[in-house]
C-alpha cells in the first residue's frame, strides 16, 4: 500500500510539473497570438491560439480570444461555438458571452443574443456597459425582422435547447488532461490489457494490448484502468477475468460508486452512451446534463473538442477576407526565417522521449538544415506553405489520426509536386493496426505492414537513394517494423538469404521473407515518399534520414518551385462537410452541352469488388449504424472501401468492379467535385451506382440538383419524415426480386420531381394523411424514398433511408445485384463436412505420432490431410469445414502468416474449432508460447516444464465443455506424466486435481497446468489442447469431446 501511495504521489508531481511547462508554453504561443491580431494577422491569430489549446489544453481565455480572430473573419458560426467553449470552461466569462451575443446578432438568432445580452447585465452590467446599447439594438432589429428565429445552426457545432446554456451560475467544466506517462499513448490493438490494468505487463511497450484509458472504464491515479461496470456492479466477467482492474482504492474523488443513487444514474448515463446514435452535438448535451456525465464522457467530450477545433481552423484559413499587411519586424519563435532552408518535423503526439531516442538524427540535420517542429496540424500546416521547405520527417503516428486528415492531404500534395516526405523516428513503434497500410494508400502506395524483428540487412545497389549516397553503411543490424508489397527497386536495405532472426527469446533461424524491407522510398507524383521501420534509431540509420532528405552526399530532388496548395489559400468549401446548409454552390455547373458517348463499360471479371465510396472520411458512426449491412455485402461479394479521389479516381477507371455504393456525402466537398462527371460516365456507359446509408442525411436541395441532374435526373430533396412505404411490384427490380419486403417503416429524406417508373417504393395508401380537398395541389407533390432509374446503359438508384432499418439491407442488396444475382445457380450439392489436420510434417512422421487417432477420426468425419499450406488455407474458408487439428508449432512461424489469420476468422467469424496436438506442445518453446495464444486468440495460455505430476484429477465443473457434454468425455483419465500447457484462468483446465496442489495448481501466481484445456473465443468458436494420454481409448474420447464429434 505504501508503495502504490508513493507512486500516486509521484504522479501526482510529475502532473504538476508537466501542468507548469504546460502552462508557460501556452502562455507564449498566446502571446504571439495576441501580436498577431493586434497586427491584423487574424487567420495567423486563430491558428495560434488553436495551436496552444491542441497542445497544450484548453483555456477560456484562449477560445474567447480564438472567437475574437474568428469575428474580423465574420465566421459567425465558429464564434458561437468558441465562445460557448469558453464559457462552458468558465461560465462567469462576461468577455466570452458578449462575443457570443454578437455572433448570435449577426447570424439573426435574436432571442439567443438577447438572452445572453440580458444575463450580461443581471449578473455583471458594470463590466460590459455597451451590453445594455447592444440589447435595444437586437430588440429593434427582433422587432423589424418578421420571419422566425433563424436557428439554422450546423449541427457539428451546436447544442439546441436552453439558449443561455451554459449558466452564469453553473459550475465550470474541465476536459481531460493529456497523462503524463507513455502508458496513456500505448493503444495497441485496442482491447484493454489485462496484465497491465491487474499486476502490470511485463511486455511493456512490446505489448500489443491497449494500456490507454478507454470510454469502458475511469483511470485511477495509478494509470491502471478500473472497469466501469464493476463500479456499477454488474460486471459479468468477475475480478478475475475481467480485463479491467477491480480495485476501486485509487480512484479521484468523489466516489460516486458508493452513493447507491449515484450508481443508478450512471448506469443510466453508461446504457445511454452505449446505445446512442445521436449527432455528436445531442450527445455532447446528453453528457452535460446528466448527473455523473461530465465526468464519465470526458473522453469522448475532448474528442469532439479536438475534431472541432480541426474543423474551425480550416474554415478559418479557407476564409476570403482581406488582412492588413504582414509585419515584418518581428517573426514568432520556431518559425524558419524566410532566407532560411528548414526541414519541417511533424511530431503531432509530441512524444516526451523523442528527443532522447532520437539526438543523433536531430543533431545530423540540425548540422545540415535549421529544424522546425509542429505538434498541431495548424502550426504545420503554416509550415508546409513556406517555399524554403527542404523535406518533411513525420516522427510519430499521430498523422495517421482522424483529426489529422486535412494535414496529411496536404502532405500528398506537397510530396506529388516535388517534395520529400519521410516517416520514421517513432512512426513505425506507434502505427497501430491497418493504420500503416491506409496512411501509405494516400499517396497512391500499396505498402502493406510487414514482420517486425531483429536482423543483419544489407544496402541495395539496385536503389537510387543507395548508389548516389556511398556514404551510407553497406549493413547493419537492425529491429524494424518492415514495409511489404514493396518492388524490389524501392528497398534501400534488405535482408538476405544469410540474414538471421536475432533474438535473445526466439530461437535463431533464416529470415524467410525476403520481399519486405526495413527502409524503402518510392516516387510519388513529382517527389518522393520513404519509411524508416527502425524503432531503436541504430547510430547507422542517421545518414539514412540524411539521404533520403537528399542532405547526405547527393539532393535527392529539386523541393517545390511553390508551395503546395494548403489551408490558407483553399476555397471555402461550398458543400457540407456534416450536415447540411443551405449554401451549397458547387463549383462547375452540370454541363448542358451533349457529352460525348460514353465508352462502354465492359463486364466485370468474376469476384470483382464492390467498391463502397467513404469520401467524407473512415467513419465509426457509418460502421456502426450499418454494421449488418457491411457484413450483408461481403457475405455476398468481395468489398473494398476508398476514401479518398485518387483510390476512387482509380477505381472508376479500372472499370473492373460489381458496383459502386456512395455511402456519404463526400463527393459534396470542393475537392471532390471534379470525380461527378466521372462518376456519371460511368453509370451511362454501364456501370451500377447506389446512393444511400449516410448520403441522405448529408443531402440538401441545392447539393440534390447539382448531384442528379448530372445523370440528366431533376429529382431533388421533398420530405423527411417516418411513415410507412409499399413496394411498387410493376417495377424492374421488384419483379426481379420477389422477396423484396413489400411494406415496411422508414424514417427518410424522400426525392420529389420524379417519374412514376422510378419509384420503387412509395408511401402506403392507407397511411397517406387525408387531405383537404380544398388544399393547395403544391401540398401533396409525389416523392419517394426510393427510386432506380436507368441512365444510358447502366443504373442510379437511391435510398433515402437515415437510420438504416434492417429491411433496407434487402433493397440495397437488389440494387447492387446482389440479392438474387442474374446468373445461373450452380448445381445443388448435399453438404459433406470435413476436418482439417495440419501436421507440418512427412506422412511417416504424422503416421507415427496420429496414425490410430487418425484411423478413427475418418470413421467419424472426412479429415482432409497432406495437402500444401496453400490449398490448405483455401479450404478453410469451406462452409463445411467444421475442425481444425494443429500437430506442430510451425503453424507460427512468419511463413505460416496468411493461414494463421484464416484459423483466427475460422474460430471468431464462423465459431470453428481448432484442437492443438501433443506434436505442438513438444515443439513450442516456452518463450514464443505465451505470445502464440495471447496475441492471436486472446488466451493467456503458456508451456509448462515438464510433465503433469497428478494421478487422481476430477472434470472441472466451471469448463465450458463440461458444463455442456459431460457425458461425452472420461471420468477420471490417467493424466499422471503427460505434457501439459498452462493457463492463468482455472475455467480453462478440463480436469483438475482433487487435491489442489503446486505446481500445477498455483493459485498464488495464476498458473494452472493441465494435458486437457478448452476455451471459449469469440462468440461462437473454441480453441482446445489435448496431450496424447496413455489410454488410447480416453485420448479418442477426448479428442471427439472437443472436436465436437
Amino acid at each position: 500500500m505504501n508503495k502504490n501511495n508513493e507512486a500516486v504521489n509521484e504522479r501526482r508531481r510529475i502532473r504538476a510539473e508537466k501542468s507548469r511547462k504546460r502552462a508557460q508554453k501556452s502562455d507564449q504561443l498566446k502571446d504571439e497570438g495576441n501580436e498577431a491580431f493586434k497586427s491584423g494577422e487574424y487567420k495567423k491569430a486563430a491558428r495560434l491560439y488553436a495551436s496552444a489549446i491542441e497542445q497544450y489544453g484548453p483555456k477560456p481565455v484562449l477560445f474567447s480570444n480564438l472567437a475574437a480572430a474568428l469575428s474580423k473573419l465574420e465566421l459567425w458560426r465558429e464564434v458561437e461555438w468558441a465562445t460557448t467553449t469558453a464559457l462552458k470552461l468558465e461560465p462567469a466569462m462576461t468577455k466570452a458571452r458578449f462575443r457570443r451575443a454578437m455572433a448570435r446578432k449577426a447570424l439573426k438568432r435574436w432571442e439567443a443574443a438577447t438572452l445572453d445580452l440580458e444575463a450580461i447585465l443581471n449578473h455583471d452590467p458594470f463590466s460590459c456597459p455597451e451590453a445594455r446599447k447592444e440589447l435595444e439594438a437586437v430588440r429593434e432589429l427582433w422587432h423589424k425582422d418578421t420571419s422566425s428565429d433563424h436557428e439554422d445552426s450546423d449541427d457539428d457545432y451546436f447544442i439546441s435547447g436552453d439558449r443561455e446554456w451554459p449558466n452564469y451560475h453553473e459550475d465550470p467544466f474541465v476536459y481531460e488532461a493529456d497523462s503524463d506517462t507513455e502508458d496513456c499513448l500505448h493503444k495497441g490493438n485496442g482491447v484493454a490489457c489485462r496484465f497491465y490494468n491487474h499486476g502490470g505487463c511485463s511486455r511493456g511497450e512490446k505489448c500489443t494490448f491497449s494500456h490507454s484509458p478507454d470510454d469502458k472504464s475511469v483511470r485511477d491515479e495509478l494509470g491502471k484502468n478500473v472497469c466501469l461496470h464493476y463500479l456499477l456492479g454488474d460486471c459479468k466477467f468477475g475480478d478475475m477475468n475481467c480485463i479491467y482492474s477491480h480495485d476501486d482504492r485509487y480512484l479521484p474523488l468523489p466516489e460516486w460508486w458508493k452513493d447507491p443513487e449515484a450508481i443508478e444514474r450512471a448506469r443510466t448515463l453508461v446504457t445511454g452512451m452505449e446505445g446512442t446514435f445521436l449527432r455528436p452535438a445531442e450527445y455532447e448535451l446528453f453528457l452535460h446534463l446528466h448527473p455523473n456525465g461530465q465526468m464519465l464522457g470526458k473522453g469522448p467530450l475532448r474528442k469532439l473538442l479536438n475534431s472541432r477545433l480541426q474543423k474551425t481552423i480550416e474554415r478559418s484559413d479557407a476564409a476570403k477576407v482581406k488582412e492588413l499587411p504582414k509585419p515584418t519586424a518581428k517573426q514568432p519563435s520556431g518559425v524558419a526565417p524566410s532566407t532560411t532552408r528548414f526541414i519541417l518535423l511533424v511530431s503531432l503526439q509530441n512524444e516526451p522521449s523523442f528527443e532522447d531516442i532520437n539526438s543523433p538524427i536531430l543533431a545530423a540535420l540540425r548540422a545540415k538544415r535549421k529544424v522546425v517542429q509542429a505538434f498541431s496540424s495548424t502550426y504545420a500546416l503554416e509550415m508546409l506553405s513556406s517555399s524554403n521547405l527542404d523535406g518533411v520527417l513525420i516522427t510519430d503516428a499521430g498523422i495517421a489520426k482522424k483529426n489529422a486528415a486535412f494535414l496529411l492531404r496536404e502532405l500528398v500534395n506537397y510530396a506529388k509536386s516535388g517534395g520529400v516526405v519521410v516517416a520514421g523516428c517513432m512512426f513505425s513503434g506507434g502505427i497501430a493496426g491497418n493504420d500503416f497500410e491506409k496512411f501509405f494508400r494516400n499517396f497512391g502506395l500499396n505498402w502493406e505492414r510487414g514482420s517486425y524483428h531483429r536482423t543483419t540487412f544489407y544496402s541495395n545497389p539496385a536503389n537510387k537513394v543507395v548508389a548516389a549516397n556511398p556514404s551510407l553503411a553497406p549493413f547493419y543490424s537492425m529491429k524494424a517494423l518492415h514495409a511489404d508489397g514493396i518492388s524490389s527497386d524501392m528497398a534501400l536495405y534488405t535482408p538476405t538469404t544469410a540474414s538471421v532472426l536475432q533474438s535473445l527469446v526466439f530461437v535463431p533461424h533464416r529470415i524467410q521473407n525476403l520481399r519486405e524491407a526495413p527502409v524503402v522510398i518510392a516516387r510519388v507524383g513529382t517527389g518522393h515518399v520513404g519509411y524508416v521501420g527502425d524503432v531503436n534509431s541504430e547510430k547507422e540509420s542517421t545518414n539514412v534520414y540524411l539521404a533520403m532528405l537528399g542532405l547526405l552526399d547527393t539532393p535527392l530532388s529539386t523541393p517545390p518551385s511553390k508551395p503546395p496548395t494548403t489551408a490558407t489559400s483553399v476555397p471555402t468549401p461550398k458543400a457540407f462537410a456534416t450536415a447540411p446548409t443551405n449554401t451549397f454552390q458547387p463549383k462547375t455547373a452540370a454541363p448542358t452541352s451533349k457529352a460525348p458517348a460514353a465508352t462502354p463499360v465492359p463486364a466485370p471479371p468474376k469476384n470483382s469488388p464492390l467498391v463502397i465510396a467513404l469520401l467524407d472520411g473512415p467513419s465509426s458512426h457509418f460502421t456502426r449504424t450499418y454494421s449488418q449491412q457491411l457484413s450483408l455485402l461481403r457475405s455476398k461479394s468481395k468489398v473494398e472501401i476508398v476514401y479518398t479521389r485518387p483510390d476512387f479516381e482509380q477505381r472508376l477507371t479500372s472499370r473492373a468492379i460489381r458496383a459502386v455504393y456512395l455511402a456519404d456525402g463526400g463527393i459534396f466537398k470542393a475537392g471532390n467535385q471534379p470525380l461527378l462527371p466521372k462518376l456519371a460516365e460511368y453509370v451511362k456507359s454501364g456501370g451500377n451506382l447506389v446512393v444511400a446509408g449516410l448520403f441522405p442525411s448529408m443531402l440538401n436541395q441545392p447539393g440534390s440538383k447539382w448531384f442528379f441532374s448530372a445523370f440528366g435526373q431533376t429529382w431533388t430533396t421533398g420530405s423527411y419524415k417516418r411513415d410507412v412505404y409499399e413496394l411498387t411490384m410493376s417495377t424492374e427490380l421488384a419483379k426481379k426480386n420477389p422477396s423484396l419486403p413489400e411494406m415496411y417503416s422508414m424514417k427518410s429524406l424522400n426525392l420529389k420531381n420524379i417519374d412514376l417508373d422510378v419509384l420503387v417504393y412509395l408511401v402506403s395508401p392507407d397511411d397517406e394523411d387525408d387531405y383537404d380537398s380544398e388544399a393547395d395541389d403544391e401540398d401533396d407533390i409525389l416523392d419517394a424514398p426510393i427510386v432506380r432509374a436507368r441512365v444510358g446503359r447502366g443504373a442510379l438508384g437511391y435510398i433515402g433511408d437515415v437510420v438504416g432499418e434492417q429491411e433496407t439491407n434487402s433493397v440495397l442488396l437488389a440494387m447492387l445485384g446482389l440479392l438474387h444475382p442474374e446468373v445461373m445457380s450452380p448445381p445443388v450439392r448435399k453438404s459433406r463436412k470435413f476436418a482439417l489436420f495440419l501436421s507440418f510434417s512427412d506422412s511417416k512422421d504424422e503416421e507415427r505420432m496420429y496414425g490410430p487417432l487418425l484411423k478413427k477420426l475418418q470413421q467419424k468425419i472426412e479429415v482432409v490431410r497432406g495437402l500444401s499450406i496453400e490449398r490448405m488455407t483455401d479450404l478453410v474458408s469451406s462452409p463445411d469445414l467444421t475442425t481444425v487439428f494443429i500437430g506442430s508449432s510451425a503453424i507460427a512461424q512468419p511463413d505460416n502468416a496468411y493461414l494463421l489469420s484464416r484459423l483466427v476468422a475460422f474460430t471468431q467469424e464462423r465459431g470453428g474449432t481448432i484442437i492443438f496436438l501433443e506434436g505442438f506442445a513438444r515443439t513450442v518453446s516456452m518463450p514464443e508460447c505465451r505470445p502464440f495464444f495471447l496475441d492471436v486468440w486472446g488466451l493467456d495460455w503458456t508451456g509448462y516444464p515438464g510433465s503433469y505430476g497428478l494421478e487422481n484429477v476430477k472434470l472441472n465443473e466451471t469448463n465450458t465443455l463440461v458444463a455442456t457434454h459431460a457425458e461425452r468425455l472420461p471420468k477420471t483419465p490417467d493424466l499422471y506424466r503427460e505434457r501439459s500447457l498452462a493457463s492463468s484462468n482455472p475455467r480453462d483446465l478440463v480436469y483438475v486435481p482433487k487435491t489442489l496442489r503446486k505446481p500445477q495448481w498455483d493459485s498464488e501466481h495464476g498458473l494452472y497446468a493441465a494435458p486437457v484445456l478448452y476455451a471459449a473465443v469469440a462468440e461462437k468458436g473454441h480453441v482446445g489442447y489435448v496431450a496424447s494420454i496413455s489410454s488410447q481409448v480416453d485420448y479418442e474420447r477426448l479428442v471427439f469431446a472437443v472436436a465436437g464429434l
